[in-house]
């Protein structure tokens, strides 16, 4: 009796739990699963995030199922706003193209006439997306299986930035559903996204080779486009960081088969008569450099058409007119040479570029790393460029850049991206000239001293002749005053092939010489000078003697030091000194 007791006590729990579980399965409820999350471009403002598929069954109540869908993310949503709601999509049971039917946002449509409804950007909250009144399934029987799919998500991951850690950061969705009836909704959080760096940008060639160095140094009187390109280089953080703007398989850009991953900027765009604007990019991604501090004078070459460095790539295209954000433009034509000129305005330059997949596929985005090495030349324009006190930096991106950081309509592009870039040296444009050390010179005490200055640029070598005045900078003072040196003095300007010569005492000339310079007369100053003068190869010679020279007479010729002007070398002076450094002066 006792066993059956037990028997019996058993059989009563298992018919118990049997009818909770009846009970728990008869409930209308979803599972929430998100897939493999996508990687998402740090820098990115529109990453479309992957899709959240809410799987759902259990019985249905007579009158069917009407409910609100609401999801969060932890970073603002900036699917583009367009009609009554923004881009974000809820699908039901995965339509086929044929079969799609779009409902906008803030209309009253019944399933399964409309599978494809619009979603309404919360106008409080940015980061909040709805679908109100979705009729999640009509009066019906027990074990309705119905499947949402919630695409076209994208948000703003510069938001959300990189990790600190070896874990990339990740980004979070969150659903809710409030229906006419309690709808459960299991795995309400799901991971939609690891935001990684998308894009590393250097200047100088990957491997390091001296005829393209990461900083280039020209100088004003030669023209730079003889001494090799700079280099630039845009390497792909992750393998589908950078994309192509749209998948063409039946009609640019249509891609709208739900759940598909294309790794395009454009996401999922729906059959069946949408407003335009749902799912699609304006552009591929792009990639920018921006240079500053040109000086006046200059112009850039680039190739219009790019290939990866690496097997399988894609390829990069010159864009034409963009804006200094790299917004706007179309691609620019190939011709013969794959060239075309950038101007400078204002010591500005902007470089844009746009990836185009290749000739034979256009999807290649997960194929390779990709890394395009761009290479450009700097030249001179029809007038002689200015001097930089600094070098020229250049700042590589993606593009286009932009501040609207949450859901906008069509005048925001996308994609778009935050300006995180670095600033790298570009180049520097160097004086031409050569600095002259007279160690002594004095007009006191009955002697006197004679400066000759040649300018040597007029020679059998064809250097090209330049022409230049030279600024007199004396330091030491007037011996029978006390008096300080004389104020810095500016020569006449001295041509390839002439020379210059004068004595302090009166300014004057000796005889043969090309050029006086009466301005120059320094009475009774006694000390040494420097010569800046505005053009290579001068030279020079100095003599001090007594009056009439009747006496005493010395010569020498003056010293060149090194030029310390930033980017310039002056290894052929200073004998290898590293950076300049120390005084290694010859004649």
């Amino acid at each position: 009796m006792a066993d059956f007791r037990k028997l019996f006590l058993a059989l009563a729990l298992v018919a118990l739990l049997a009818g909770s579980a009846v009970t728990a399965n008869a409930q209308f409820k979803c599972t929430a699963t998100a897939g493999v999350p996508p990687l998402l471009r740090s820098d990115g403002i529109t990453e479309l995030v992957g899709d959240v598929v809410l799987t759902c069954d259990g019985t249905v109540p007579s009158v069917g199922i009407t409910a609100n869908i609401r999801i969060f993310l932890n970073a603002n949503v900036t699917s583009r706003l367009v009609g009554t709601g923004n881009e974000a999509l809820l699908l039901i049971d995965e339509p086929a193209a044929a079969q799609q039917v779009y409902c906008p946002a803030g209309s009253t449509c019944l399933a399964p006439l409309a599978n494809v409804f619009q979603g309404l950007q919360s106008a409080t909250d940015s980061n909040t997306v709805d679908w109100l009144g979705v009729p999640l399934v009509a009066p019906g029987s027990s074990g309705n299986n119905r499947v949402y799919r919630i695409t076209n998500v994208r948000v703003n991951a510069s938001q959300a930035g990189t990790s600190s850690s070896l874990v990339p950061t990740q980004l979070f969705m969150y659903i809710s559903i409030s229906g006419t009836t309690s709808v459960l909704v299991e795995r309400p959080q799901q991971t939609v996204g690891f935001v990684v760096k998308g894009l590393n940008f250097s200047t100088g060639s990957d491997v390091p080779d001296p005829e393209i160095p990461a900083v280039r140094g020209f100088r004003q009187c030669e023209d730079p486009e003889d001494t090799g390109p700079l280099a630039l280089n845009f390497n792909e953080g992750f393998g589908s960081a950078f994309k192509v703007r749209g998948y063409p398989t039946s009609g640019f850009p249509l891609q709208n088969v739900p759940g598909q991953i294309y790794d395009t900027e454009t996401g999922f765009t729906p059959t069946t008569s949408p407003p335009a604007g749902i799912g699609t990019a304006d552009t591929g991604t792009r990639l920018m450099a921006r240079f500053i501090g040109n000086p006046d004078g200059l112009e850039l070459k680039v190739p219009i058409l790019v290939g990866s460095t690496v097997v399988g790539g894609q390829d990069i295209q010159l864009v034409s007119g963009a804006d200094s954000n790299g917004e706007g433009g179309s691609l620019a034509t190939p011709n013969a040479d794959n060239e075309a000129t950038i101007s400078v305005s204002s010591g500005t330059a902007t470089l844009v570029y746009e990836v185009v997949g290749t000739t034979t596929q256009v999807n290649v985005s997960r194929a390779a790393l990709d890394k395009y090495l761009v290479l450009v030349t700097v030249a001179l324009t029809s007038s002689p460029p200015g001097l930089t006190s600094s070098p020229a930096t250049v700042n590589g991106s993606f593009a286009p850049l932009s501040i609207i950081t949450e859901a906008d309509d069509s005048d925001s592009p996308i994609p778009r991206f935050a300006d995180n870039s670095e600033t790298k040296d570009a180049f520097g444009l160097n004086a031409c000239r050569t600095l002259l050390l007279f160690p002594y010179l004095t007009n006191a005490v009955g002697f006197d001293s004679g400066v000759a200055i040649s300018n040597t640029s007029a020679d059998p070598f064809d250097t090209d002749p330049q022409s230049g005045a030279c600024t007199l900078n004396y330091y030491g003072n007037i011996p029978s005053t006390g008096a300080p040196a004389p104020a810095p003095v500016t020569t006449p300007s001295v041509d390839g092939g002439e020379q210059l010569a004068f004595v302090m005492s009166t300014g004057g000339g000796v005889v043969g010489t090309t050029k006086t310079c009466t301005g120059c007369a320094t009475p009774g100053f006694h000390g040494y000078m420097i010569a800046i003068c505005n053009f290579q190869y001068a030279h020079g010679f100095a003599f001090v003697s007594d009056l009439g020279a009747a006496r005493v007479s010395e010569a020498y010729l003056a010293l060149i030091i090194p030029d310390k002007t930033d980017l310039r070398s002056a290894d052929s002076f200073s004998l290898g000194a590293g950076s300049n450094d120390g005084e290694q002066l010859v004649h």
